[in-house]
């Protein structure tokens, strides 16, 4: 095996990495373990230990944490394989990150690997794994909404044309519906009771979660209903601020989103009836790409097979591939 060639997809909540040479996938939360921290901490012998996230808000905010963490995958990833030479890296960088963001966790990885390292926009890359033809002339939108951060973009003339960062994320909603609980039901639940909500809403009247009340810490059964008037505000938000992006699009752009719509990646985009509710308010057609939550590994896995780094030559991979 002359070289390993990999795609990396760092999220906020999770991280994706495909290797090539083996077709296999690896799916791994984003964040690190580290000694005396302050967040989730947990004891091991005699040791505190705490878990730090590593890319919040999908930005790399401590370059230690992240080569930290990245090291580990990769290691994870390729410690079945004996390359001779350092592994080849596409990864998917935050369409909403400023170039000096984006050129700092290409850096990263290449003094870890030593190896070449290309970067796509998260949002280009999602378009190109929906089958979407970003040459065409015609725009195409796609909205991401992730645990930590989300944005809109439109894609056409194979560029990411316009972009704008979405405050509607994941953790908004996850953060309403705590406050809301913690005032009906004097409850304090974690994230990850919270996530149990937001898949099944819409889907039964009542759901158990865990968490510490007036009880101590137990089992409470909520009334799903309570959660209506919290996510409808948090998704008019998400209308306003996509209506606020469309209103600054060109005419012929515009034109193709009033025919076209609007497609939602992203593990937010799961929620039951969003897209509906997205689509009766903008008055436009608004519809969840399969498999949402990997849109953006399917993309970069098509575009690896462009051989972008022999030859950077595909109208499909275009002007977004970035290198170091």
């Amino acid at each position: 095996m002359l070289s390993a060639t990999l795609a990396l997809d760092p999220g906020s909540a999770t991280t994706r990495l495909f290797t090539k040479t083996t077709n296999q996938q690896f799916d791994l939360p984003s964040v690190l373990t580290v000694p005396q921290g302050k967040q989730r901490e947990e004891v091991v012998g005699t040791q505190t230990f705490s878990q730090v996230p590593v890319f919040p808000n999908s930005r790399v905010t401590d370059p230690r944490i992240a080569a930290s963490f990245i090291r580990d995958v990769f290691h994870q990833a390729t410690k079945q394989m004996t390359p001779f030479f350092p592994p080849q890296v596409l990864v998917s960088i935050g369409s909403t990150q400023t170039h000096v963001e984006q050129k700092a966790l290409l850096s990263i990885i290449k003094s870890l690997t030593g190896g070449e390292v290309r970067g796509v926009a998260d949002l280009f890359a999602a378009a190109v794994g929906l089958g979407v033809d970003t040459t065409a002339s015609k725009t195409s939108v796609i909205v991401s909404l992730g645990q930590g951060t989300s944005s809109i973009g439109s894609i056409g003339s194979g560029a990411l044309l316009s972009v704008q960062e979405l405050e509607c994320t994941g953790s908004s909603f996850i953060e309403a519906l705590q406050k809301e609980i913690r005032s009906q039901y004097h409850l304090e639940c974690v994230a990850s009771e919270i996530e149990k909500i937001l898949t099944r809403y819409g889907q039964q009247a009542q759901i158990a979660v865990q968490g510490k009340g007036p009880k101590g810490f137990a089992e409470y059964t909520i009334a799903m209903d309570m959660c209506e008037g919290v996510l409808s505000q948090a998704i008019q938000e998400l209308v306003i601020s996509i209506q606020r992006f469309l209103s600054g699009l060109p005419a012929s752009s515009a034109s193709c989103v009033l025919e076209e719509g609007l497609l939602l990646v992203g593990g937010v985009s799961q929620l039951e009836g969003l897209s509906s509710k997205l689509s009766k308010e903008l008055c436009i057609p608004v519809s969840v790409a399969p498999d949402p939550m990997y849109a953006v590994m399917s993309g970069l896995k098509k575009i690896l097979s462009y051989s972008i780094f022999e030859e950077i030559g595909s109208e499909q991979a275009g002007q977004m591939i970035l290198g170091l």
